[in-house]
């Protein structure tokens, strides 16, 4: 009876303190969240590295937004090669949990479709990625490039993670100073229950031992062990009697010599407190960057992390092209297509005034060339845009305009007048048509004078501020030049004034 109780007891023991030590997937994750969370407020310390939301769980209108349970996700997309290693390694019979657990159809969440007023998946017929579209952006702002480029870059995000990775690293160093649960092998507590059949009968049930305590380490190397051992055999011979012995024992061990000390045992923790510092710092500088590589493009330098001897590269390998340079190249594509119109119209009106072919040849000619150079900068532009959403994390498939507002003071030309100069041109030549219906083209013409009216008062105020300007470009130049300018405006002025 006594040993039966002792048995008892220890299962008791062992109980309580599966209960009280034995924590879920969920439980480590949260507070593992919360120590990196404390950890990242101890070190933002400093104005020059505030950090506004050092989160890894990517805002919900993220294109790798995880909406699935993050202790228990399902399997994610794979193929039938792979599956089958899965559930039968090597010829034998896999664990059932693999089958038993959802298959995703996609990694990328379908979720952010809904920031741009897009229908999400429908949750009556699940979600089928062949059936949605990517949204449509007509004019992305600078500011909306930015705020998009948060939300859904991996590189920022991989930076982001590298920062987690740091400050979860120093709360394992601290962790080592505080009291720590034991079982087997120094781990989790637990046991082994075993069987052994022996001659005769003799055979045997028994539980092995469960070492259940606590360890300590202390900042100058000593290492207090608290261990309460439990060993209980049930035979089966004989009169099936039990033994169970249960032993509690306690050590205190200081190093003198090696490993002993403050210098060594706190090297680590203090290794990594500081490589959390300048992650923190690390971290500001790259968002400084990454700010402007968003803007103006450049290459963003890699943040090098050396955690207990990993070392973590900052960067995916996104393009690196900035919002300006794509607005220059689609600049330049503007400028390009207005001189093949011009040269298009100009060789029009060669041709209409029968002028020298050998002349006409030559615009021929350069308009060749310049419809290549055209072609080449479209095709230039356009790569240049595609790379631009795949730095700041959009699809390359997704139709994505610019907002050119920009480009208004760095127009040679106004696209109003530009419009109005192909509308005259088209009624020109229903003019010279013969088969043209004359009241059609008089509707046409009713709303002209006002076109052309508002077209005069357009270059009327360009010509008011370049004179406005002109005293101060007058301060830089020779005063040969001065006269030249000068006589310039003053013919194009008069030009202007006999309209």
């Amino acid at each position: 009876m006594k040993h039966i109780a002792k048995v008892k007891w220890g299962f008791l023991l062992l109980t309580t303190y599966l209960v009280v030590c034995g924590c879920s997937r969920a439980i480590y994750r949260e507070q593992a969240d919360r120590q990196v969370e404390e950890i990242l407020a101890e070190k933002v310390t400093d104005q020059r590295w505030h950090l506004p939301d050092t989160s890894i769980q990517p805002d919900a209108t993220s294109r790798f937004f995880n909406e699935q349970d993050p202790d228990c996700p399902p399997l994610p997309p794979g193929d039938t090669v792979a599956d089958e290693i899965m559930f039968n390694p090597s010829g034998m019979r896999g664990a059932k949990l693999w089958q038993s657990l959802a298959k995703l159809d996609s990694l990328e969440s379908s979720a952010w479709r809904a920031y741009f007023n897009l229908p999400n998946e429908n949750p009556e017929q699940g979600f089928e990625v062949g059936n949605l579209d990517n949204p449509k952006i007509e004019k992305l702002s600078l500011a909306e490039a930015v705020e998009l480029s948060l939300v859904h870059s991996r590189e920022y995000q991989q930076q982001l993670e590298n920062l987690y990775l740091s400050a979860l690293a120093l709360s394992f160093e601290r962790y080592r100073f505080q009291v720590r649960p034991l079982g087997i092998d120094g781990l989790n507590p637990g046991s082994q229950l075993g069987y052994r059949n022996g001659p005769n009968g003799a055979s045997n049930f028994e539980l092995g031992d469960t070492v259940i305590g606590f360890s300590r380490l202390f900042p100058t190397g000593a290492q207090m062990i608290g261990e309460l051992v439990n060993n209980t055999i049930w035979l089966a011979a004989g009169p099936n009697s039990t033994t169970s012995a249960t032993g509690i024992a306690f050590s205190l061990v200081q190093p003198l010599m090696q490993n002993g000390g403050r210098k060594i045992v706190l090297e680590d923790l203090t290794q990594s407190e500081r490589n959390v510092l300048y992650s923190v710092r690390g971290f500001a500088r790259f968002r400084k960057q990454f700010f402007v590589s968003t803007i103006t493009g450049g290459q963003v330098a890699g943040l090098q992390r050396f955690l207990r001897g990993f070392e973590f590269l900052g960067g995916s390998g996104a393009p690196s092209v900035g919002f300006f340079p794509v607005l220059l190249r689609l600049q330049q594509l503007r400028n390009r297509q207005y001189i093949a119109r011009t040269l298009e119209y100009l060789i029009a009106d060669l041709k209409a005034a029968k002028a020298d072919p050998l002349d006409i040849a030559r615009l021929e000619s350069t308009l060749a060339d310049t419809m290549g150079d055209l072609f080449a900068d479209q095709r230039v532009f356009e790569d240049n845009r595609d790379q631009y959403k795949v730095q700041i994390g959009l699809p390359p498939d997704m139709e994505v305009n610019l907002d050119d507002s920009l480009l208004k003071p760095f127009e040679f030309v106004d696209p109003s007048l530009i419009q109005l100069e192909q509308k005259l041109r088209n009624l020109a030549a229903k003019l010279r048509n013969e088969s043209t219906d004359l009241r059609s083209l008089a509707e046409e013409f009713r709303g002209l004078p006002r076109e052309v009216a508002k077209a005069i008062e357009l270059v009327g105020s360009d010509v008011r501020r370049l004179e406005s300007a002109l005293p101060e470009q007058r301060k830089d130049l020779q005063p040969e030049e001065v006269k030249q300018l000068d006589r310039i405006f003053m013919e194009e002025k008069q030009r202007f004034q006999n309209v």
